[in-house]
């Protein structure tokens, strides 16, 4: 048996999270038991794997945990072999090593069925499932978290029961399904005061709102989860919460908010840095002391080897006084690869600092452009606002193209000046290009009526994409705007569409004439000026590139062809923490 004082103060270090004075203990015990082997032998094994996995050194602690399974099944004592397993798996999962994680998480399974252990099933079904989902088998993973809800309701405690609810929420989250929402609420229940659960609970909900375009409500759960939050203060989870609150604030145009949540998540990504850094140069330290502390074992073992061989004595000097090079080299080179990361990562925190400024300075350029473009329409409209008052009996309708003209820049700038400051962020959804471009035709109806043009969408009503529908709409508004402002009066402007290749292609075709396709190209700068800003081609260039797609305009015969190019990606999925 194992001394009882010993195995009794390392137990008492781990269970106070003094991880590395709690391995030295158990590697004492370990060391001055190991010709005995037992159980408890097994046990010290593995309570000093825990120690170098809660460490995030994994190499250490499957070592530990492989001889904790060779003891055990010595003994076949099936109780610990399941906690070794079950360990062995968790630590291949941490490392993405899903097949041996698939492995051991099996073999715990079948042992705690056979010692009918209903917690640990539960356990490890949970787990498991976490693991598949990641692995890309989100199926498999669901039933495995309804079996651990349905078989052992009654025996997991009310949080092992809300982690199960919120994960299952998760898996249905990946496959984009309505019952996510469902069971995140069951977890809520079942929560209670667990505050750390309900503050992930409350982010996965808002995550769910967010891609289903309901910002209101996603806003109020990411708050509700910042709330919750403070009384954890966990920077990783605040830093989630800064960046999505923002975007929230930002799509409901709160730009104050959207600014102040930006730089706190600037703010908890530099505490995430520094910690890291921190644990870099600890575990630097630690690598050091311990290289010092061997070559002092190796020295002296040296030393009294030279004592007792007189004859090898200048031999052994020019092997001790290499073997002293060779370290200070080795560790000269550590110093210099830590001293190399250093640099790098605050020369990332630099380029940061010149982002944020760059990104000031646009905007102030921007206000400046916005308002040198918006001067000149309303002098005009102020102009025809004082005809209609001097002549009642006039026509409205340079009134009403005034306003019309001032309206559409205004939204062109706006929509600009918010993608040149980095603030649009695509929400893909399913897409019936059919009904946008009907949408789009119906806000344009006036304009083509005016030149006596028709648009004809000959896009099938099934063809469907996933994209961002708020882009989509802005580059086919505009590229529509275009078609009827440079085409022939009274001709028709097409619109087509199509699938092949895992592409989608739309186009837009309108006669133009030799004079007006001369003025469309003269738009196709891609600089903005005020004198000519050309916005609404811009706008569809940056948005096609941010939709990963490709935008051409070509003539032929006094023909005008726009060409968007789309991909089509698959359903974004987005994985949280068990």
């Amino acid at each position: 048996m194992l001394r009882s004082q010993s195995i009794s103060k390392a137990d008492s270090l781990l269970d106070a999270q003094n991880y590395k004075q709690a391995i030295i203990e158990y590697a004492s015990v370990i060391e001055a038991n190991k010709t005995a082997k037992s159980i408890s032998l097994g046990n010290a094994y593995l309570r000093k794997g825990k120690c170098y996995f809660f460490l995030s050194k994994i190499d250490s602690s499957l070592t530990d945990y492989y001889n904790a399974l060779k003891t055990f099944e010595s003994f076949n004592n099936i109780e610990r072999l399941a906690a070794a397993t079950s360990n062995i798996a968790s630590a291949y999962f941490s490392i993405n090593d899903f097949q041996n994680a698939d492995k051991f998480y099996s073999r715990s399974y079948d042992y705690s069925k056979d010692i009918k252990d209903s917690t640990g099933i539960a356990s490890i079904l949970n787990d498991w499932a976490i693991m598949l989902n990641l692995k890309g088998e989100t199926r498999k993973a669901i039933g495995f978290h309804k079996q651990a809800i349905q078989d052992f309701k009654k025996v997991i405690t009310q949080e092992d029961l809300a982690n199960n609810y919120l994960n299952l929420g998760i898996c249905y989250m990946s496959i984009g399904t309505d019952s996510a929402l469902y069971f995140f609420k069951l977890a809520e229940q079942s929560a209670g005061n667990d505050t750390k659960t309900l503050a992930f609970i409350f982010n996965n909900i808002g995550v769910l709102y967010k891609e289903n375009a309901r910002y209101k409500d996603a806003l109020r759960y990411f708050n509700k989860s910042w709330e919750i939050n403070n009384d954890q203060n966990d920077p990783q989870l605040f830093s989630f919460l800064s960046n999505n609150i923002s975007e929230m604030y930002d799509t409901l145009k709160m730009y104050d908010s959207a600014t102040f949540f930006l730089k706190k998540a600037l703010q908890y990504n530099n505490i995430l840095f520094d910690q890291q850094k921190s644990r870099f140069a600890s575990e630097l330290s630690e690598k050091y002391e311990s290289d010092k502390k061997d070559e002092k074992i190796r020295s002296q073992e040296t030393e009294n080897k030279l004592k007792s061989r007189n004859l090898l004595l200048s031999l052994g000097g020019l092997a001790l006084a290499a073997a002293l090079a060779i370290v200070s080299f080795i560790s000269y080179q550590r110093k210099q690869k830590a001293n190399r990361q250093l640099i790098a990562q605050n020369e990332h925190i630099e380029k940061l600092n010149k982002e944020l400024d760059a990104s000031n300075q646009v905007k102030t350029k921007l206000f400046s452009v916005i308002s040198h473009d918006l001067r000149s329409p309303i002098s005009s409209l102020y102009a025809h606002l004082q005809l209609k008052n001097n002549a009642p009996d006039k026509k409205d309708i340079a009134f009403i193209q005034q306003t019309e003209q001032l309206l559409e820049t205004l939204e062109d700038l706006l929509v600009w000046s918010k993608s040149q400051l980095h603030q649009f962020v695509i929400y893909p959804q399913n897409i019936y290009l059919y009904e946008i471009c009907n949408d789009v035709c119906s806000l344009l109806y006036a304009d083509a009526l005016q030149k006596d043009n028709r648009i004809i969408n000959n896009i099938a009503p099934a063809l469907a994409i996933r994209s961002d529908v708020n882009m989509l709409t802005i580059v086919l508004r505009n590229i529509l705007s275009n078609a009827i402002k440079y085409s022939l009066p009274g001709s028709a402007i097409e619109v087509n569409a199509k699938i092949a290749r895992e592409l989608a292609t739309i186009t837009v075709a309108n006669e133009a004439g030799s004079e007006n396709i001369h003025l469309l190209y003269s738009l196709q700068d891609d600089t903005v000026t005020s004198e000519k800003s050309g916005l609404g081609l811009t706008l569809v260039k940056e948005f096609i590139a941010k939709l990963n797609g490709q935008f051409t305009c070509t003539t032929e015969h006094n023909k005008t062809i726009a060409v968007i190019t789309l991909p089509l990606p698959g359903p974004t999925i987005i994985q949280a923490g068990a």
